[in-house]
């Protein structure tokens, strides 16, 4: 009889606490549909126009990037929708552009076409062209530079990221290592040097930017604070850990004489488990605690500062979800003030904040761009 009883009794605490867990769960989602979020002004757009990349960095997921498994480009009508939605929802858009999402931008046929379209119905934008240098042949140089002089008032006192060029690596040996390229590297030093001259002609309006990646110690020590050795899969590891000296020299040698430009290099970062120089890392290590406990706030997307869109015209959370787990609508099917306020949304930035608990394999844990960007000295 007691044995019956005490059976009655767990069996009923474990009732109880199914239906708290239950009531608590209702009430947080009454509470994310039934809310809103202060919308800060978008200050940044990303659009991926296509989903090629004609390099393979080692420091980049695009392997194994959804995108790669999907490859495709955007439409002509997708693409006007975006950017008459940004107008309407947002007068006046002034904040940054910019083409790449994983992606090279000079692989889409039409990026002066739609750079253009873009310009025009937001004149007050400012464009960040990152790209690879790969298909920047000179004639493309010419109509981006006059392009991006046609519209932007490079002397406006405003912030202008102008052109960035991702070119790694201190010698010819290790930017093959390095970038991946499928074009030769004489070629791609000719690009660049073509766009400097060209934008010397043009009074050097223009900022122009080249950037490398690169390590901190070739024999395996640390990555952003993580503390820890780490197991390394290439043998000729010296090609990718460069002291950013050797690097200027190695652009001194190449573009110098030739136009302005600046320079600066960037640590290789894990952005949610996109480095593969590791074994065992795949993007399933936690790198720190989100939750009621541990707010949490991240420049990279949060409370509608930034966009990112594929060229499906899924939003995904930031740059970084290569691996396109957390899609919080899609712009295809939905207005931007529609997403903003869809309850996907809303329930991804409760998450990402912490005001809410989230799973453990949620991506901002996996992530330490953000600390990448803090100890660069760039946020």
């Amino acid at each position: 009889m007691k044995d019956s009883r005490t059976n009655d009794m767990n069996l009923q605490k474990r009732i109880e606490s199914v239906l708290k867990k239950n009531q608590a769960r209702n009430t947080m989602k009454n509470f994310i549909k039934n809310s809103k979020i202060k919308l800060e002004p978008l200050k940044y757009i990303s659009i991926m126009t296509t989903s090629v990349c004609t390099s393979n960095c080692v420091y980049c997921p695009y392997p194994y990037a959804w995108t790669t498994k999907n490859p495709g480009y955007m439409s002509d009508e997708l693409y006007q929708k975006i950017v008459l939605d940004i107008k309407n929802t947002y007068p006046g858009f002034g904040g940054h552009y910019s083409y790449q999402n994983g992606n090279e931008p000079t692989a889409d046929p039409k990026f002066i076409e739609r750079m253009e379209y873009f310009y025009q119905q937001l004149p007050n934008a400012r464009i960040n062209f990152p790209t690879n240098a790969n298909l920047l042949t000179p004639e493309r140089s010419k109509q981006l530079i006059d392009l991006m002089l046609r519209y932007e008032d490079f002397n406006d006192g405003r912030i202008h990221y102008g052109i960035l060029v991702h070119f790694a690596g201190t010698d010819k040996e290790s930017w093959n290592e390095i970038m991946g390229s499928r074009y030769e590297y004489e070629d791609v030093v000719h690009n660049i040097q073509s766009l400097l001259k060209y934008n010397n002609q043009r009074d050097n309006i223009i900022p122009i930017d080249i950037m490398g990646y690169h390590g901190a110690d070739p024999h395996g020590s640390t990555l952003f604070d993580m503390n820890e050795e780490v197991a390394y899969t290439k043998e000729n590891l010296d090609l990718w850990f460069y002291d950013p000296e050797d690097y200027e020299k190695h652009l001194r040698s190449l573009f110098d004489g030739i136009a302005p430009y600046s320079w600066n290099t960037m640590l290789f970062q894990n952005r949610a488990g996109d480095l593969r120089l590791f074994d065992e890392w795949r993007g399933n290590r936690q790198v720190r605690e989100i939750g009621p406990d541990n707010e949490f706030t991240c420049a990279r997307f949060f409370d509608g500062k930034g966009l990112h869109v594929l060229y499906d015209g899924s939003v995904t959370v930031c740059c970084n979800d290569w691996q396109k787990r957390n899609i919080l609508g899609n712009l295809s099917t939905q207005t931007i003030s529609e997403l903003f306020d869809s309850e996907e949304y809303k329930e991804f930035m409760y998450m990402g904040h912490g005001y809410i608990s989230s799973p453990p394999d949620f991506i901002c844990k996996l992530c330490t761009d953000m600390q990448a960007i803090q100890d660069e000295g760039m946020s």
